[in-house]
């Protein structure tokens, strides 16, 4: 059974050995550098046969057994950055594959690679190692706010695998989140309870993700309770004149309700939802679900244009 339209295929498999490298001024182990290697290869329980693993997964060891990374995300990460390791292996996947991108993958996919069958278990979460492999400053986060992460499968029937074999998802759950909605949900928009509940929802879901997910979906229906959100949210410009700019959530859920005065905290610059904040003022009353009407003259949003995105905590009065 052949579950997806395009049927998707290793363009690479990549193994390495440990080496030494430099993360924030310490020298430290690591398996991240990984080439492509000819012929088939021997998959088992803890991955490939001759690929070196250093610092345990902390989100279970057979559930990062093999590291797959979508081929077609190498070009748009040449297009930002021009000079790095954009080419497969060069974020130390073990397979670089072709047509199966976050979108195209759900958690609980069964996935039929040579003579394998692997599971698709998480999205990777990028580490500080990432950032040293690359050479490019904060690039774990600006990785992780891509969402174009990767994922990682556990090895449900060991066998070999080869550049060029087919990866057919022969078995799904409907139910099942895509890749690309549990990283954006699970690291970015977890103020969304409705969709950490759809996360929940996700086949063979390890005991590690089930709590970490139902703790952030119990904090973020306490602050929808609040009137407030959990985190930082997604809003865009969809209106802009003389005076100020409205701001609708990205995802299309409602808003909480909002008073003049009150201030919007919107995050600053390129680091992330931790990143500076700064305060920015509603000009009217906004009630549940209304845009809000923020004042643009000076701060963050004074060259936002319509369609334009920021990330923001949830206002607050005074």
């Amino acid at each position: 059974m052949t579950i997806a339209d395009v049927t998707a295929y290793v363009e690479s498999l990549n193994l390495g050995g440990a080496r030494t490298m430099v993360v924030r001024d310490v020298e430290v182990r690591t398996g991240i550098f990984k080439v492509p290697r000819q012929g088939p290869q021997r998959v088992e329980a803890l991955g490939f046969v001759g690929d070196e693993r250093v610092t345990p997964r902390k989100l279970g060891e057979l559930d990062h057994a093999v590291h797959a990374y979508p081929s077609e995300h190498y070009a748009w990460w040449r297009a930002r950055f021009g000079e790095g390791p954009f080419e497969p292996g060069g974020f130390g996947e073990n397979l670089t594959v072709q047509d199966a991108t976050e979108a195209d993958v759900s958690i609980g996919d069964v996935v039929a690679c040579g003579t394998s069958r692997l599971v698709v278990s998480q999205p990777r979460i990028p580490c500080r190692r990432l950032t040293a492999r690359v050479g490019i400053p904060d690039f774990s986060r600006a990785f992780l706010e891509s969402t174009r992460v990767g994922y990682y499968l556990r090895v449900d029937e060991p066998g070999w695998v080869r550049a060029g074999d087919a990866f057919e998802v022969v078995d799904r759950d409907p139910r099942s989140p895509s890749v690309a909605d549990f990283v954006r949900i699970s690291q970015l928009d977890y103020w969304d309870a409705d969709g950490l509940d759809r996360l929940l929802l996700a086949r063979d879901l390890s005991p590690i993700w089930r709590s970490i997910l139902e703790d952030k979906r119990l904090r973020a229906r306490a602050e929808m309770d609040r009137g407030s959100w959990f985190g930082t949210r997604t809003l865009r410009v969809v209106a802009r004149d003389e005076r100020a700019v409205s701001l609708v959530c990205a995802q299309g859920s409602p808003l909480p309700a909002a008073r003049r005065g009150w201030a919007l905290m919107v995050v600053v610059g390129e680091r992330g939802p931790h990143g500076p904040r700064a305060n920015c003022a509603l000009v009217e009353d906004g009630g549940l679900g209304a845009p809000y009407r923020i004042a643009h003259a000076t701060g963050p949003l004074a060259t936002a244009a319509v369609g334009d995105v920021v990330r923001c905590h949830a206002p607050r009065g005074s």
